[in-house]
Formats: C-alpha cells, sequence, structure tokens
C-alpha cells in the first residue's frame, strides 16, 4: 500500500508559498469591519486594531507594492503591533493614548485602498479579482472616514442626534454617507465634522463614478 501523504516539507513549503487573494482581503477587512460594529465605545479594541494592522499587511502583498515599501511598511506594523500591545496590557488611558490609537486606524486604512487602487490601474483584466478588489478599496475608505470622525469626536463629540455615542453608530453614519444614502437620524454639528462629510460623501461619488469607468473601460476589447 502506497503512502499518498505529502512529506511535512511539502506541507509546509506550500504553506509558506501560499500567495493570498483580494477574497482573502475581504475576509479580514469584513472580520475588522464586525470587530468595529461591536463596539460600544467610540474607541477600538487592540484586538480590532490588530486585526486591522494585519490586514494592511496583506493587502501591501497582494496588492504587489514594491519590496522597498512593503519593508519599511512592514517595520512600522510590526513597531505600531507592539504598541498597541503595550497599550492592551498595561491598560493605558487617556486623551493622548485615543488620539495615537485613532491615528493609526486612520493612516493605515488611508493607505491600505490607495495600494489597491494603484495595483489595479495597472491591471488590464477584470476578472473576480478586480471585483473583489473595488469592493475591498470601498469599504477600507469608509473605514479611514470612519476613524477620521472618531479623530475629531476626541476633543468633544461632533454629531447631534439620537443615539449618538459609539464606533457602530459612526461606522453607520459614515457608509450612509459614503452612499450618499443620508438617513439623518444624526449629523455633524462641527466645522471638522461637516468638512469630513462632505469630503466623504464627494469621495464616495468620485469612486463610484471611476470605478465603474475602470471597469468598463478594461472590460470592452481594445481596437488594433
Amino acid at each position: 500500500m502506497t503512502d499518498t501523504a505529502p512529506p511535512p516539507t511539502h506541507f509546509w513549503a506550500r504553506i509558506l508559498s501560499w500567495t493570498p487573494g483580494y477574497g482573502t482581503v475581504l475576509v479580514l477587512i469584513g472580520i475588522a469591519y464586525a470587530l468595529c460594529a461591536a463596539q460600544t465605545g467610540t474607541q477600538p479594541t487592540a484586538f480590532a486594531l490588530l486585526v486591522q494592522l494585519l490586514t494592511v499587511g496583506v493587502i501591501f502583498r497582494v496588492a504587489e507594492v514594491r519590496k522597498r515599501i512593503q519593508d519599511v511598511a512592514t517595520i512600522i506594523l510590526i513597531v505600531a503591533a507592539v504598541g498597541i500591545a503595550i497599550v492592551w496590557a498595561s491598560g493605558a488611558e487617556g486623551t493622548g493614548v485615543k488620539i495615537a490609537l485613532a491615528m493609526v486606524a486612520v493612516v493605515f486604512y488611508g493607505v491600505a485602498p490607495a495600494a489597491i487602487i494603484g495595483h489595479q490601474i495597472h491591471r488590464d483584466i477584470v476578472d473576480a479579482q478586480t471585483v473583489f478588489a473595488v469592493i475591498s478599496a470601498y469599504i477600507l475608505i469608509g473605514m479611514f472616514f470612519t476613524f477620521a470622525y472618531v479623530l475629531a469626536s476626541i476633543p468633544g463629540n461632533i454629531f447631534q442626534g439620537e443615539g449618538v455615542g459609539s464606533l457602530s453608530e459612526i461606522l453607520f453614519f459614515s457608509f450612509t454617507s459614503l452612499s450618499t444614502t443620508g438617513y439623518g437620524n444624526f449629523v455633524p454639528v462641527t466645522a471638522s465634522g461637516q468638512t469630513l462629510a462632505i469630503a466623504e460623501i464627494i469621495t464616495g461619488q468620485l469612486f463610484i463614478g471611476l470605478a465603474i469607468a475602470r471597469v468598463v473601460t478594461a472590460w470592452i476589447p481594445k481596437r488594433k
């Protein structure tokens, strides 16, 4: 009887050589989103931030960012992860800690969709990966503005209305603004909040228009 099981070395070689795609990215973004949506406070938990950092690291690999940039980003991600773990373990609190954690999320959620969009611009085909990439970038933009609102709210609440006060509610407001749905159950009442809302609405409209144009352009066969 022949043993068909692959040698252990072959198994680990396959694991190490596995290359994630945008489907994996979308799953990780979904997990990060769920962790934020489950928050009852305005600040993300350290665990949620660590998942976000992992997601950004995978995005940089999938988006085929230049190796030098990937190396620098990896170092920054590791340093940020260690800092978050220390804050988590020590139970540190205060305005400075809140600003630092929100800034980490804003910076990485701002860079991640840019990496995805840059990668898709240079692809000549439209396939499932393209669809996953567009959805991923769209959600990341909504998450970016979510934490921008959180950062702007640290000095004082920028919203007024029913049910304002948790990260899940700010997340909801962000995506209704991004999609220009605007249910209006609560609104930003400060200049910074209103400016962010306007920027998000414009970004959402531009993204959808450009994404459709990009897909249609790549889909139509080029004339010889």
